[in-house]
């Protein structure tokens, strides 16, 4: 806030003295007029023992026999028969000598005459309050703010007491100017008497000025030190700064754009000033930056040696400090890396999650790697197990790295074990092998016989040459009309399926009368039309 202070053109009014006596005797002390007022139960000892007191006070009114001072009832009176020579009064702030009378006319009960009244022996015009404010004013020391304050309690006691505004308006910029010197002198890296100024700034019942903005400058100021502490400190009670921060400075969790968020670098190299000299909607955004730097310390705290627990750390930041990116995936790969290697003592999970985690990342090559080392090491430790320890490990090959090559080496030495395991047997059929002539290998190398050409037809429900009468009416049925023609050497046997008015089935069975063991087989196949 820009110090705005009244100026005024010094004018030294020359002391005016009225001797209405022959000599002129001063008591001790010049009292005020509120001061005298306040002296009221006093008045009749004073009156009494003709004490002689001096009142300075400003004149409401005044004649050539008498005066008074405003707000003060008792009337002020000349004790020369002369009276006053009020030609000679250029101020209406005068000082007078004398002492208190009792009024004859009080003694009338009916009388509004005030009891006393002041017999004055001397007037004499001083400078006014607002004089005299300048006069002291361009006495005080700059590194004293006391008497600051105390000229500005004076003022604002004066200022009260007469209902002057400018007076008022002077008394609390001076008593402003005591803070703002208090506050250069409190040592820049404490921060306790910073806020207990704040509190006596704002327990000041200020009138004329509203000193907010520089409130609000100390506070930030007040809590910057504080954190400056907490740090030095290895971070210890930081939750109480952070709660009162979360109290104090608005806009602190709320979270910031991309754009705002690049003021961190300014802010951060001169925290105080950029504060400072940033507009009130700025303030909001460089308090979340405040916040932000604390948070981060924090989170960052935890973390173990080697990055251990990466992952962690780095949830933490997403969820508390989303503003930041790039530190997060370096954490998570420092944890990866550290548990990488460990592999030798993981177990099936625990890689899994790993692979999981480098897959998550596109680290495609992390994950093949790691799951490659894990198996190997695994493979020597099952292959001591036996074939059941094999199989597993096989199948990983497969489900995990879809390596079939790997998968099915690794089963062969399974099977060469156990070659009675249907377990093993099974896996190697699903793998795409076939067991043929004492060996694995794969099924499409397999070529197809009779046998299985004639089950395959079954299947479809089609008829093929070298099926056997049982296996057509597995496949057809029982025909519509059998005929058969003997010879010398076969017996034709013909089969016919459907009826005339639509298309037929032929099918045409040959049995050898020299090989009286061999089957009757389809020798061949074909269509009759309809009739």
């Amino acid at each position: 806030m820009k110090q705005v202070f009244i100026q005024f053109k010094l004018i030294i009014i020359p002391v005016l003295f009225l001797v209405l006596t022959g000599s002129q005797v001063h008591a001790a002390e010049t009292v005020s007029v509120q001061e005298f007022l306040e002296m009221e139960k006093d008045w009749k000892d004073l009156a009494k023992k003709k004490t002689k007191i001096t009142i300075e006070g400003r004149i409401s009114s005044i004649s050539k026999t008498f005066f008074r001072f405003r707000k003060c009832k008792i009337s002020f009176r000349s004790s020369r028969k002369n009276g006053f020579r009020t030609t000679s009064i250029k101020s209406r702030t005068v000082e007078v000598y004398g002492n208190l009378k009792k009024s004859l006319k009080a003694r009338d009960k009916n009388s509004e005459e005030p009891e006393y009244y002041f017999e004055v022996k001397t007037l004499s015009a001083i400078p006014s309050d607002m004089k005299s404010f300048e006069n002291k004013r361009l006495f005080l020391k700059k590194d004293n703010p006391d008497s600051w304050a105390k000229l500005g309690k004076w003022a604002l006691n004066r200022a009260s007491f007469y209902e002057d505004n400018d007076l008022m308006i002077a008394g609390e910029e001076v008593i402003y100017k005591s803070f703002i010197i208090e506050k250069k002198l409190i040592p820049d890296k404490q921060y306790k008497p910073l806020f207990a100024l704040i509190q006596k700034m704002n327990d000041w019942p200020f009138e004329t000025i509203a000193p907010s903005e520089e409130m609000i400058w100390f506070r930030h100021e007040a809590f910057r030190r504080w954190w400056n502490e907490v740090k030095a400190n290895k971070l210890a009670d930081v939750d109480p700064l952070k709660n009162e921060i979360r109290g104090q400075l608005k806009g602190c969790e709320s979270v910031i754009t991309p754009e705002e968020f690049k003021l961190k670098d300014s802010y951060e190299k001169n925290p105080v000033q950029v504060y400072n000299e940033a507009p009130p909607e700025k303030r909001p955004v460089l308090h979340r930056l405040f916040y932000i730097d604390i948070l981060y310390e924090v989170i960052m705290s935890q973390k173990q040696a080697g990055g251990e627990n990466g992952y962690e750390i780095a949830s933490l930041l997403d969820k508390n400090i989303p503003e930041i990116k790039g530190v997060q995936g370096k954490l998570r790969g420092e944890e990866l890396d550290l548990r990488k290697k460990r592999i030798q003592t993981f177990t099936r999970a625990e890689i899994l999650d790993l692979a999981k985690k480098y897959k998550e990342r596109n680290e495609i090559k992390n994950r093949t790697e790691v799951l490659k080392t894990w198996l190997k090491i695994r493979t020597g430790k099952e292959l001591k197990e036996g074939p059941a320890g094999l199989l597993l490990i096989a199948r990983d090959y497969q489900l995990l790295l879809n390596d079939q090559k790997t998968s099915y080496e690794i089963l062969i030495q399974a099977y060469e074990m156990n070659p009675k395991s249907e377990e093993i047997s099974q896996a190697l059929k699903k793998l795409g092998y076939a067991f043929q002539k004492g060996r694995w290998i794969k099924a499409s190398n397999v070529k197809p016989t009779e046998v299985s050409k004639i089950r395959a037809a079954m299947k479809s429900g089609e008829v093929i040459k070298g099926m056997t009468q049982d296996q057509v009416t597995k496949t057809l049925g029982k025909p519509g009309s059998i005929s058969k023609a003997a010879s010398v050497s076969k017996i034709d046997i013909v089969w016919v399926y459907g009826n005339r008015a639509e298309n037929r089935l032929v099918i045409h069975f040959i049995k050898q009368r020299k090989n009286r063991k061999s089957s009757v087989k389809v020798y061949s196949i074909s269509q009759l039309a309809s009739e």
